[in-house]
């Protein structure tokens, strides 16, 4: 029975470490996120734009 509590108590340590270490990280080549959605440009992004 401590099998299962066991696992759940590791999945949760895994998600709190995914959305700590990773929800924030920045897209470097060019793609633009929405939502969920990652979706590359087709234009190379200009300084004045990565400024705002």
């Amino acid at each position: 029975m401590a099998g299962p509590v066991i696992a759940i108590i590791g999945c949760a340590i895994t998600i709190s470490f995914a959305f700590k270490n990773f929800s924030d990280q920045p897209l470097l080549d060019g793609g633009m996120k929405r939502g969920l959605v990652v979706e590359k440009n087709l234009t190379k992004p200009t300084s004045e734009s990565v400024t705002r």
